[in-house]
């Protein structure tokens, strides 16, 4: 259960993704074709970089900015944006819809992760080998 903010969004990911190399994104979307592809391996390089613990807050981070970076392409663009491809169509509101969602997953899982060792771990790897005082701090 403590995983499933970190498996949901690397789902929205993959699928995002393959749905811009299954179906490209015509030109006159905010994000164009060549643009849907490189958006789509940056996306499926973020999924490899969730997955991987050493890499795991620098990824969400990354998830983070790209989400932000939606939803101001969103709020300044009138054209549909191609995060689906060509499968579906967003409009400005389902676009910002998505990014927000995927940007609030980032930050789940960041905030139950601050040190990378799987979301939803409580304690960093130093934290849990550090002696635990009981009488206080020694003098």
């Amino acid at each position: 259960m403590r995983r499933l903010p970190a498996i949901a969004l690397c789902v929205l990911l993959v699928t995002t993704a393959v749905a811009k190399l299954a179906f490209p994104p015509p030109a006159k979307t905010s994000v164009g074709t060549l643009g849907g592809v490189v958006v789509a391996i940056l996306e499926l390089t973020l999924v490899v970089g969730i997955v991987r613990r050493g890499w795991r807050p620098v990824a969400l981070r990354g998830v983070q900015v790209l989400a932000g970076s939606g939803i101001v392409i969103a709020l300044a663009s009138t054209a549909d944006c191609g995060c689906l491809g060509s499968a579906v169509d967003l409009g400005p509101r389902e676009h910002v819809a998505l990014a927000a969602a995927v940007g609030l997953l980032a930050s789940i899982c960041a905030r139950a992760d601050p040190a990378g060792h799987g979301c939803g771990a409580v304690q960093s790897r130093r934290a849990a080998s550090e002696p635990i005082l009981r009488d206080g701090p020694l003098a």
